[in-house]
């Protein structure tokens, strides 16, 4: 199945980064070891040129492609036997609903083998015009091939594959379904991949002279981070070209606390309780600087989502009333084991999920609007892209697809404040009918804005303003002692500290107007302390502190 799954889309959600990835041919995206192995494209219409390439005709789509690539071969540089019948078979032919356009791929063959990222497609109106045909079709492909024949076994090539990512391999695997005359095998994942491992006979070409035989081999990482589509020589063993599944969003690291512009308390727009409801950051707001929360009612499209968001057995009625459905199941998983930790928020029988949010606090405090921002999301990108034609015959995201074509049971498995990482998010997205599984970590600010009192009375997390000197990137546990100057008051650090700091915190009873607080941070530098924590009795302690 050829796929729409590689625009990325990023959406900044507060503490979190979305980021889909609809693929349009994931293996035409790939990027090579080697070689460039990229076949450049070849066009039957000129840059510029408009109008249809065939007239009118009453034939089917597939027929009229293949008389037009057989009519034209020399016009894409093809020989007669790289587009006879049996040189390609048909990859995938589907039309979109809301165009009528018909998209015909197919993909070249040599010996029954096919080759690698080597596709014609072509777009075919609903009156049989041929709106274009590109061609990445391999010339005189059968002068190119090196072999017909594999030195290396599947098995090997598995173990190949485990070697060249670094990871063990169990000392017996086990194949549980081959084809042998279509070159075609499967290993189970246990201990290596976290799915099944196929394995595949195909050519990977390295330029348009030389192609060679490969075995494609899949292994998805078992912290989800990497989902790898790997091509070695079957004679070598040599890693020929590689791709990742997982498209990774990494926005790296804050430099700088920025105040939110939003709304103080992020009151939600909308009917508090109204059934059906979602206290989201709604489409067309990027994130919690961009605008206000409100309470979306019955939001989904009912030609992309025709039974609701939280469907799968395509009848009237819900099936779930937690955050799953038939494009989404959103959940955490906290503790990056790939499997849901059990908190989607229940929104009960009225589908009423209204969650508190308060970026002042931590991200565990409102996991319930987290997930179900999330769910939100990827719910309204999968309805929108949906008139864009990323429906069902075009492999989208849906356990059910309601008789509408396609592969079904690829629900968007997303995981919310995902415990495998920070500061980035990732999406992966394997062949049609598997699940793609989509990653959401917090987002950490880099001097951290929590004190912890780990004992004693006050123990708890407090939150705390960072320094706008910098600061240190990573925490300081020690103990604490409040600094001991010559002048009253003593607590403030104005004048030398008496007591012996070395070691310690240095706890700083901060008197407006009284020094400068790079007079009071030096001072406990110099009384030996390796940080300094600036306590006030005003509770809306609005300044930043400095000082070296």
């Amino acid at each position: 199945m050829i796929r729409f799954r590689q625009l990325a889309i990023a959406v900044l959600l507060g503490l979190m980064a979305l980021t889909l990835s609809f693929s349009h041919q994931r293996q035409i995206l790939a990027t090579t070891a080697g070689p460039s192995g990229h076949i450049p494209s070849v066009s039957l219409q000129q840059p510029g040129e408009i109008g249809f390439l065939t007239a009118p005709a009453a034939a089917e789509p597939l027929t009229i492609v293949v008389d037009l690539l057989q009519a034209r071969a020399s016009d894409l540089t093809l020989t007669q036997a790289d587009v006879a019948a049996g040189s390609f078979v048909v990859s995938d032919l589907y039309m979109s609903e809301h165009t009528g356009v018909t998209h015909v791929y197919l993909q070249q063959t040599h010996a029954g083998i096919r080759v690698y990222n080597a596709y014609v497609n072509a777009n075919v109106m609903p009156d049989g015009r041929v709106v274009n045909l590109i061609s990445r079709f391999v010339p005189d492909l059968a002068g190119a091939v090196n072999t017909t024949e594999a030195a290396l076994t599947p098995v090997e090539a598995v173990a190949v594959a485990a070697a060249e990512l670094g990871l063990g391999l169990p000392e017996a695997l086990n194949m549980i379904a081959a084809e042998a005359d279509a070159g075609s095998y499967l290993f189970a994942g246990t201990g290596v991949s976290l799915e099944d491992i196929p394995v595949q006979l195909i050519y990977q070409p390295m330029s348009t002279t030389e192609v060679r035989l490969a075995w494609d081999v899949e292994i998805y990482e078992l912290g989800g981070e990497n989902y790898w589509s790997m091509r070695f020589d079957a004679l070598t063993g040599e890693l020929l070209s590689q791709y990742n599944y997982v498209v990774h969003d990494d926005w790296g690291t804050a430099a700088g606390q920025l105040a939110s512009e939003a709304p103080a308390g992020f009151a939600p727009e909308g009917i508090a309780g109204a059934d059906n409801s979602y206290s989201v950051f709604p489409i067309g707001v990027e994130s919690p600087n961009h605008g206000a929360i409100s309470i979306e009612i019955e939001p989904w499209d009912l030609t992309a989502s025709p039974f609701g968001w939280h469907d799968t057995n395509g009848a009237a009625g819900a099936e779930f009333t937690i955050t799953q459905g038939n494009n989404v199941l959103a959940d955490t998983d906290l503790d990056a084991n790939n499997i849901p930790d059990g908190n989607s928020p229940d929104g009960s029988a009225s589908l009423t999920f209204q969650f508190p949010f308060n970026d002042d606090n931590d991200p565990s405090t409102y996991r319930d609007f987290a997930i179900t921002n999330l769910f939100y999301w990827n719910n309204i990108i999968h309805d929108v892209a949906y008139h864009y034609g990323f429906d069902e015959v075009a492999g989208n995201f849906q356990e059910n697809n309601y008789g509408n074509g396609g592969v079904g049971g690829d629900s968007v498995n997303a995981d919310a404040q995902d415990g495998s990482g920070t500061n980035n998010a990732n999406f992966g997205t394997p062949p049609d009918g598997g699940n793609p599984r989509m990653q959401m970590f917090v987002w950490i600010y880099p001097y951290s804005q929590i004190v912890t009192v780990n004992s004693g009375a006050l123990a708890g997390d407090y939150f705390a303003k960072p320094a706008n000197n910098g600061g240190t990137a990573n925490g300081i546990t020690a103990d604490v002692e409040l600094v001991v100057d010559t002048t009253a008051p003593t607590g403030d650090g104005c004048e030398t500290i008496t007591n012996n700091l070395t070691g310690k915190i240095a706890l700083i009873n901060w008197v407006r107007g009284a020094c400068n607080s790079s007079v009071f941070t030096a001072n406990a530098f110099n009384a030996g302390a390796s940080a300094v924590i600036i306590i006030d009795d005003n509770e809306t302690l609005s300044t930043t502190f400095g000082g070296s």
